[in-house]
């Protein structure tokens, strides 16, 4: 059975249980709830019974949001449909991981009595945690708002993974803006980067952003201290980065409406359309007009977002990129063909400026320069680093040790150390199948 057609049955199997509203479901594991309400002293079977009731209904409550999780990662990867809504899944937050590292029935009481203790129900109840945290798309409004309410973020940074739920409900969100806006009439009196929101909510989603990325380092963040979770916090600050780039650099498969259910076929297709010039015809290439300059299209706007996803991908460490889940690789390395498209559009500028005897190095200031410059400088800090993971004699074979001014040489030398970075994420098929697609078109490139 194909794995669309179980995720169908499932989510078929979701809505007609009611399996998807806690207040439906959750009744049947509603025992730990009521033993934490009473206020009683419980003894070694009563906590017992508890902690199982606990474990039952988190585990439903992490099985549905992650069921969630997997469709997005397969519109993402694929370009389809979603299948399940934010707004159908309506049970609260996770709580907090470290109620899961318990290792007694007494200490997970002890834990959960000290978390609920924090927060103060709208009924007085211990086991209530408020309306800010009842689902995702509750806590995702919140977060839009001028300022999340205190007890929203302290129970965001105790569950890593109820924070990613709700990071990747917010990147949905841009994508969902998008899909709709390339179907409206283009609207070329607003040059703004930022075109596919009102300066308002762009401000909105940015600020909310830069909230979910200063949780990792806030004082509150408990769970970070013990390094737990870390994994999951990359893959946070990951998302946060991508969205923050869909803002200026829209999906091109979305855009484009091409639909691919085969991953590798559909990054293929990723590929090829952020290298060549197919869908310059649409609205969503109007910013890459050929009358316009380099500084007209708003990237440095962006630029860190992408130095910060590039580092991310490139720095890791050979066995932190094996346990990088596939779905965030296909993500992160979508983002850098972004990154190589700016490259190539900069390294143009320049030397078309050079050609017409129009470039200054006097200006006092150059995007497309300030962006080689970068890249380059960063390109040349990563491979440093790749000679402790490979051996002299492959890097030079590569031509990765070349010293050369040719921007050709340094693209090639860009797809060069994608192409590695894919073949250090090899637990999963995906890495190699990334690593193909960007050989083929490097082998293309230089024929």
């Amino acid at each position: 059975m194909s794995t669309g057609l179980t995720n169908l049955l499932l989510e078929k199997y979701i809505r007609e249980t009611g399996m998807a509203h806690q207040h439906i479901y959750g009744y049947y594991y509603s025992a730990w709830r009521q033993e934490l309400d009473s206020g009683m002293s419980l003894g070694p079977v009563e906590l017992q019974e508890a902690w199982r009731s606990f474990v039952d209904e988190e585990s439903l409550k992490l099985g549905l949001y992650g069921v969630s999780v997997i469709d997005f990662q397969l519109v993402l990867a694929c370009n389809t449909r979603p299948e399940i809504s934010p707004l159908e899944i309506v049970w609260d937050l996770p709580w907090s991981t470290q109620s899961w590292e318990a290792n007694t029935a007494e200490e997970w009481w002890k834990q959960i009595v000290e978390e609920a203790s924090t927060y103060q129900g709208m009924d007085g109840r211990m086991s209530d945690r408020g309306l800010i945290v009842k689902s995702v798309f509750l806590v995702t409004q919140s977060l839009l708002s001028d300022a999340p309410p205190e007890p929203l973020l302290r129970s965001l940074s105790s569950s890593p993974f109820a924070l990613f739920c709700v990071t990747a409900n917010i990147y949905r969100l841009v994508r969902g803006f998008t899909h709709y806006l390339y179907q409206l009439p283009p609207n070329p009196a607003n040059p703004s980067p930022f075109h596919m929101l009102t300066h308002v909510q762009n401000s909105q989603i940015s600020s909310a952003l830069n909230v979910i990325l200063g949780l990792r380092s806030a004082d509150q963040n408990v769970l970070n201290t013990y390094g737990q979770g870390d994994g999951l916090w990359d893959a946070v600050e990951l998302v946060c980065w991508v969205t923050k780039v869909s803002l200026c650099i829209p999906d091109d498969l979305l855009i484009s409406g091409i639909v691919d259910t085969e991953i590798t076929a559909a990054f293929a297709t990723a590929v090829h359309l952020s290298l060549g010039n197919q869908v310059l015809g649409r609205r969503s290439r109007n910013i890459f007009k050929k009358s316009s300059t380099f500084s007209d299209h708003g990237f440095l706007l962006i630029f860190e977002e992408l130095m910060n996803v590039m580092n991310a991908m490139w720095g890791a460490d050979a066995q932190k990129a094996m346990r990088e889940a596939p779905w965030i690789s296909v993500l992160g390395f979508r983002v850098l063909l972004d990154l190589y498209r700016v490259l190539r559009l900069a390294i143009t500028d320049i030397h078309e400026r050079a050609v017409l005897g129009t470039f200054s190095s006097a200006k006092s200031f150059d995007p497309a320069h300030v962006i080689y410059s970068a890249v380059k400088d960063a390109l040349a800090i990563h491979l440093k680093n790749k000679r402790t993971l490979l051996a002299t004699r492959n890097l030079e074979q590569l031509g990765l040790l070349e010293l050369t001014e040719d921007p050709k040489v340094f693209e090639r030398k860009f797809i060069i150390l994608m192409i590695q970075s894919c073949n250090e994420r090899n637990v999963w098929a995906v890495g190699r199948a990334m690593a193909m697609v960007l050989e083929v078109i490097s082998t293309g490139d230089q024929s």
